[in-house]
This record gives C-alpha cells, sequence and structure tokens, in this order.
C-alpha cells in the first residue's frame, strides 16, 4: 500500500521515540519514492559509508559493501560530497555502463539486484554524516528527477527525528550524578563516536592509564583496556556495566533501540564518562546554624533525595517526625522552603549564619 508523507512523518516519530524500528522507516523511505530496497549510510569524517539499516537487500551483498567494497564503491566521492538536504540520482554520478566490467558492479550490484539508485544527504557534522539511499533491481526502470524530488521532501523530516532521537538517547542514559557527562558509542575496537556534535568536545584523560580523543580510545594500561574491553562485550550482550579510575565514572549500556539508524546492537555500545559525584560534607553547614545530629543525618538524606519520605525512611525516622525535622531546619537557616535548604546546604552557604 502507498504511502504519503504524513504517514512516513509519524513513522519516524515513533522510531526516535523507540516506538517503531528504523528498519519500518527504510521501509517507508523505499515506498514513498517508489523503489524496492532502502539502506542508512552512515560516515565519519573520514571515512567510507557504512550501511546502518537496510530494507530488502541481500544480506550477504551488505556484508561484503561494509567490510570492503564501500571503500572502493566508484560512486563514494561524488556522494560525500552531496550537498546536506539534497538529493542525487546515481546514474548522474557515474552510469553503470562505466562501471560495468567491475568487481564492485558484480559483486554488489548484480549479486544484490541493485540496478539504479537515489541518494539524499541527511545530515552532516563534526561527527557523522547520514545519508539514505534508495534503489531499484534490475526488472524496473532507472530513477527520474521526479523521485528525487520526493526523497529531497523527506530529509529534513529524517533529520529532525534522526537529531531527536540522539538527545533522547542523551538525557535517557546519562547519569543524574553526571551533569558534566560525555557520552559515546564505542565499538570494540575502541573506536568511539561522540553521540552529540560538539566540536569543541574536550578530550578525557585519566593519567598513565588512558586517553579519550573524539574518535578513539587511546591505552596507557593493559588494566584499563581489559576493564573497557569487558564493559564493552557486556554491553553488547544486552547488559549495564561500570567502573571507576582516576576520579571519572565510565558506564556502559547496549545502543538505546530508537539509536538503531546508526548502528546495529551488537556492534555499538553506549558509553557516558563523567566525574565521579564528591560527597558534600555538610558538617561545617550543621555547625554553623547549629543543626541536631538527627537534622544532620535527615539532611544528608535529603542531599540525595529531596522526597522527605524516601530521606525519611534512610534516615530511620518516621515521616511525621521527618516533616517537623525540616520545618525546625527552614527555620534556623532562614530558608522558606526545602529546595532551598538543600541548595544552601549543596553549596555550603554559611551567608545567613550568625
Amino acid at each position: 500500500m502507498p504511502i504519503d508523507l504524513a504517514d512516513l512523518g509519524d513513522v519516524c516519530g515513533k522510531a526516535a521515540i523507540g516506538e517503531r524500528s528504523w528498519h519500518d522507516v527504510a521501509k517507508g523511505v523505499a515506498n514513498w519514492v517508489g523503489g524496492d530496497k532502502a539502506m542508512v549510510l552512515i560516515s565519519s569524517p573520514r571515512n567510507a559509508y557504512t550501511s546502518s539499516i537496510t530494507f530488502n537487500h541481500n544480506p550477504e551483498a551488505v556484508r561484503r559493501y561494509n567490510e570492503g567494497y564501500n571503500a572502493s564503491d566508484p560512486r563514494r566521492h561524488f556522494a560525500m560530497a552531496t550537498p546536506v538536504g539534497k538529493c542525487r540520482l546515481g546514474q548522474s554520478y557515474i552510469s553503470n555502463d562505466e562501471i560495468k566490467r567491475t568487481a564492485y558492479f558484480n559483486d554488489i550490484a548484480l549479486a544484490g539486484d541493485v540496478m539504479d539508485s537515489v541518494h539524499g544527504v541527511v545530515m552532516n557534522n563534526d561527527n557523522v554524516r547520514v545519508a539514505i539511499s534508495v534503489q531499484r533491481g534490475f526488472r524496473l526502470d532507472y530513477f527520474g528527477s521526479n523521485e528525487a524530488r520526493r526523497l529531497e521532501a523527506a530529509l529534513p523530516m529524517l533529520a529532525r527525528n534522526f537529531e531527536l532521537s540522539s538527545r533522547l538517547a542523551l538525557v535517557a542514559n546519562k547519569h543524574p550524578a553526571q551533569s558534566t557527562a560525555e557520552s559515546f558509542l564505542v565499538a570494540p575496537n575502541f573506536n568511539l563516536r561522540p553521540l552529540h556534535n560538539n566540536s569543541a568536545l574536550r578530550s578525557i584523560s585519566c593519567e598513565n592509564k588512558l586517553h579519550l580523543t573524539s574518535d578513539r580510545i587511546l591505552f596507557e594500561s593493559a588494566a584499563a583496556k581489559k576493564a573497557i574491553g569487558e564493559c564493552v562485550n557486556l554491553a553488547l550482550s544486552g547488559e549495564h556495566a561500570q567502573f571507576s579510575i582516576d576520579g571519572f565514572v565510565f558506564r556502559f549500556a547496549p545502543l538505546p533501540t530508537n539509536l538503531g539508524f546508526i548502528a546495529n546492537r551488537s556492534e555499538l555500545a553506549l558509553m557516558t564518562v563523567g566525574p565521579k559525584e564528591l560527597p558534600v560534607d555538610i558538617q561545617p553547614f550543621a555547625r554553623a546554624f547549629d543543626l541536631t545530629k538527627k537534622e544532620t543525618s535527615l539532611l544528608q538524606s535529603l542531599l540525595k533525595d529531596r522526597n522527605v519520605r524516601n530521606a525519611a525512611n534512610d534516615a530511620r525516622m518516621a515521616y511525621e517526625t521527618a516533616r517537623w525535622h525540616v520545618k525546625n531546619m527552614c527555620s534556623k537557616c532562614l530558608v522558606g522552603s526545602l529546595t532551598d535548604l538543600v541548595d544552601m546546604a549543596k553549596a555550603g552557604d554559611l551567608s545567613r549564619s550568625d
């Protein structure tokens, strides 16, 4: 059944939040454009495209493409030069007649039943270039300008939802204690790809053990390499893992479903790196405002969880008793709310003390 642009937008939006698969999006784009195959292509700034999501493609031909033929793709340089938001016909790059005697044409085009394509660039930044290619097999006609216009009309919508999925994955997987954390996609060979576009991404360095650049983990310690390797493998198998080193916490998780347009979950893991949360010493604050031991204990719990009931359980006191202590502490510290009390204690603000 033919799909219209509004329907395709609905599928894209659901894929961005993990309610549909990106395979469904590739299928929808092929349907909208008028092809019988489609693939999402991902590239870092210095590398050839690799196919991440495919629809109706020969798996063996896709494997061969990703494992070497992508670097010798005769249309590669033309495709990489196509501007963001624009589409080009594959035959306008190089015609089949010009490459029909090459190994590429035999092992990829003929073996994969790919006679023609229309190629569109969805997004391109310092970290990643994303494109989508719709193909037709040899039993169909070549694409024309009408199909290129249809794919080009879908590119802004695809870009918005790819970016949305990345932002949602960032928010969902950032630990509350790591407000300054950096998130990366990491491969078993320790290649990295920052999850968000940040050309000013800082290099993370754990002295004499490892260094994180924008595209690679560099090791100086065999133990650190082994630890990260084991954590990556756990994440690739669907589990979560973490370890700490030199004041940094490394957290590993499976690739979120809504980032499926970037890679298969068996190929990349999500790694979030940030500083350890340092415990707040509230003793000087407690002494300055004459807080009792019970008040201080409750306040310490409130720093971890601003919910009074949860903090009361943590401090092993009744809920109503905890509320009474909070009221007393607010009075002693000359603040009007629990939020102000916690913020003041976290900051070690003694400006209102005698």
